[in-house]
Order: C-alpha cells, then structure tokens, then sequence
C-alpha cells in the first residue's frame, strides 16, 4: 500500500503545510484512488464540487463545507468524478502533540488521533463534520487567512498559524454532534486494545518508547496520555498488571516461582520480589503459603 510520505508533503523546516489542490479524474493522483496512507495527519476542507472519499474503507460523499480529519496511518481514498477544489492542512506528528497540548478540551482533541493503529471502527464514529450556513464562509476565511500566510512565511507566521489551526479544531469539536461519546468510543477501544497487547507481550521487554512508536507519537506525549486515562504512569501500570497476572498463576501448583516470574516478564528476582510486596505485603512464597492454608 502507497504511503504518502511527510518528507514529500511537508518542508523539512516545517511542521505544517496549507495547500490547495485542483483535482478530477483526469488530474488526480493514481494513488488517491487507490487505498493509501499517510505518516502525516491530514485536515481536508471540501471548497467546491463533490468527490466520494474512503477513510478505514467507510464511505464518506464530501461536498462544499465538509471537513474529513484523516489520521496517521488510517487507510484513505478518493473517488472523483467531477471537478473538485479542496483545501489540506498537513499536520506532522510534532506539531499535532508539541503545538496545540495546550489547546482547551485536549484529551478530546488527542482522541481523534492516538492509537490510529488500535482504533476500532463504529457506526456512530464519524471523522467528517459539515459546516453550513455563516460557518462556510468562517471556515473559509479562516482557511484563505492560513493559506495567505503560509505563502508569505512573514515575520510570526507560524504562531499565527497554530493559532488558526486551533480554531479550526475548536470548530471540528463543537460540530460534533456526539462529541462526548466519539471520544469515549475512541479512547475506550483504543484503550481496550493497548491493554489487550501489553497482556499478550507481558512476558518479555516493554518499553513506553515501543508503545508510542506503535501509535506514532514521541515518548512524552504518549506517557502523558496513557497517565490522563488510566490515572497511573505506564511504568506503574506494567509492574501492576505483571503482580497481578502473576497472583493469578500462583494458584497452579506445578509451577515454580521462579517460572512465574519470568513469564510475567521478570528476569530479576529483587525485582520482582520488590513490586510483589509492595503490592501484596508479602513476599510470593508467603503468598502461596497462604493460599495452600486456605485450601485455594
């Protein structure tokens, strides 16, 4: 499947790129209409004509006023078949975690993009809000204002920039007619399932830096969303879930502590004697003592 790379899409001096493109069947891209993907994240503006898009292979007809938030690493389409003028703001990894974490209403924000490789698809989650009335011409200006500046790269553009960006996201959020529920869809399957792959590599080598590279983002960013969801810090959390699965394997008899140790992914038994007391008070072989007395 065709990538559609940020080297290629957005200047290495840059972190944002505002551009219009002019398309129809003749002029369009061959692997716009073909399943792609792009290591960017991708806000299209619908300016004039319709086109039928394809994001996680759900279909979407965009026309003047729709707006389609495509994440990194979500599979995307284009269908054309009549002439289309629509606006792109590329956004890299950057400046979607660096530049707008302090925007209001963040963690909703975060929703839309953390996870793209986890996310499950539902029916009520939609990617695409249409602007109407006095919003189309707002939006629009918003985005003529983005494009004038990104062209002149004068003095302060770029805050300026960011700034516009955040209104539009702003507008994304409020236009979501079940803003609360989409991200409680998105964040809870996306959190369901980062649980589901720690379990099923709980016994070898988990690092924060693996996670956030599954999903895309730099380390920082990843740890401070994982800590706003689940109230504890990833390293917490891992120590947690291994004491707890290692409980779990105390009651089969035939295996050792030691064994239990290493398939919850201890290879050190300080440690692992450490996390268990502070978790249990007591120390494993004090544990299963007490579980053989009380006839478990």
């Amino acid at each position: 499947m065709y990538t559609y790379s940020k080297l290629d899409n957005i200047a290495p001096d840059e972190d944002i790129n505002v551009c219009v493109k002019e398309r129809n069947p003749e002029t369009a891209h061959p692997n716009q209409t073909l399943p792609h993907t792009h290591d960017f994240i991708v806000l299209s503006y619908m300016q004039s004509g319709e086109c039928t898009q394809f994001v996680d292979g759900v279909e979407y007809r965009t026309k003047r006023g729709d707006m389609l938030f495509i994440g990194m690493n979500q599979t995307h389409r284009i269908i054309y078949d009549r002439d289309v003028v629509y606006i792109n703001i590329h956004l890299s990894s950057k400046f979607w975690s660096e530049e707008l974490k302090d925007v209001d209403n963040f963690q909703n924000i975060a929703a839309l993009s953390i996870f793209n490789e986890f996310r499950g698809k539902s029916e009520t989650a939609s990617p695409m809000i249409s602007f109407s009335g006095a919003d189309i011409p707002d939006i629009e200006a918003i985005l003529e204002h983005m494009l004038r500046e990104f062209e002149r790269k004068e003095i302060g553009y770029r805050a300026i920039l960011k700034s516009y960006t955040q209104i539009i996201i702003a507008k994304l959020l409020r236009g979501f007619s079940h803003a609360n529920r989409y991200t409680a869809i998105l964040l809870g399957d996306a959190m369901k399932r980062i649980i589901e792959y720690i379990d099923v590599n709980l016994g070898r080598r988990l690092t924060l830096c693996e996670l956030a590279e599954k999903c895309s983002y730099n380390p920082s960013y990843f740890s401070r969303i994982f800590k706003e969801c689940f109230d504890m810090s990833f390293t917490d959390y891992l120590q947690q879930r291994r004491i707890r699965t290692a409980i779990e394997l105390m009651n089969e008899d035939k295996l050792s502590i030691e064994s239990i140790m290493e398939q919850v992914g201890y290879s050190d038994k300080k440690s692992f004697y450490r996390y268990f007391r502070k978790l249990t008070g007591q120390t494993p072989a004090e544990f299963r003592k007490k579980l053989g007395e009380n006839g478990v």
